[in-house]
């Protein structure tokens, strides 16, 4: 829908009932894949869809629920640094 008055060219942008943005886009695995939050603004939810499209031009790109799922997993709990606490 590019070049509507109103729309984007690229990813999608809805107010939600609670006045948050939240913000989607079709990646290159064909899937849509949502923000991991929603956005207190519209130019926050603009900025995040930004960040997103850029790292796939340069070829970065991993999907967010894996960044998140990789960020989850490197994270160092206290039960594996003390072992006698788990």
């Amino acid at each position: 829908m590019a070049g509507k008055k109103g729309h984007r060219s690229w990813g999608r942008i809805r107010r939600l009932p609670s006045k948050r943005y939240q913000a989607s886009y079709v990646g290159p695995d064909l899937l849509r894949h949502g923000a991991p939050s929603t956005f207190t603004t519209k130019m926050d939810a603009e900025a995040w869809l930004q960040a997103e499209r850029r790292s796939m031009e340069l070829g970065s790109w991993v999907a967010p629920i894996l960044r998140m799922a990789e960020k989850k997993a490197k994270t160092v709990t206290l039960g594996r640094v003390r072992p006698d606490l788990d």
